[in-house]
């Protein structure tokens, strides 16, 4: 394919294996990181040769129990809508570890608000409820209804973690070093057979 030759080939593969390595460590460094959905990639052959596809996988991962009221797992598909008070940009999140502000706000681990169908979420009380059909009671009163996709339901007292297997992760680092190292020993035998013909060329002459 092209004019590309075998050390333009082990050389792609070595950078192949290395990008495969990159994304195996870390996906393993979050293993155990909320709300990480594991990254999976590909290698495909192109008219330059070959390359690396990522896609990030986004089923849900499993779910610990907390006891917490304020910890919510979405069972099913979406998110938790959620804005920036900063900037006002929304966001979805599958990491509903939520906890009350200073100024009664219901806010994720970066500060970000969650919004339910009245709006941004904000209670007066330490006694917050959070029903099946994603309904908010505050002290007893009804506050707000968090939005689902049909089907899904919301989960008060769990987290959910990452999907990362580490055991697979672990594998696939360890395919990834050999693979290079095997394409490195390709190189070094296509350079080792030009500099012999090389030499041979120049002592004929």
């Amino acid at each position: 394919m092209g004019n590309k030759d075998g050390i333009s080939w082990a050389t792609d593969a070595m950078l192949a294996c290395n990008d495969r390595l990159e994304v195996a460590n870390q996906n393993l460094a979050n293993a155990s990181s909320r709300d990480f959905h594991k990254i999976l990639e590909r290698i495909v052959m192109t008219p330059n040769g070959l390359a690396a596809v990522h896609t990030q996988t986004t089923g849900a991962g499993p779910q610990r129990s907390t006891g917490r009221p304020l910890d919510l797992v979405i069972d099913g598909e979406g998110g938790f809508r959620v804005t920036d008070p900063s900037t006002g940009a929304v966001s979805e999140t599958r990491n509903g570890s939520f906890s009350r502000d200073k100024e009664g706000y219901l806010v994720d681990p970066t500060g970000k608000r969650l919004l339910a169908d009245t709006g941004m979420v904000k209670v007066s009380s330490d006694q917050v409820h959070v029903r099946a059909d994603g309904s908010i009671f505050d002290a007893g009163k009804l506050v707000g209804k968090i939005g689902l996709q049909p089907g899904t339901l919301v989960r008060s007292g769990f987290i959910e973690i990452s999907n990362v297997d580490s055991a697979e992760m672990m594998i696939q680092v360890i395919d990834a070093q050999r693979s290079f190292e095997t394409a490195e020993k390709a190189l070094s035998s296509i350079d080792s057979a030009r500099q012999k013909m090389a030499n041979e060329v120049a002592r004929l002459k």
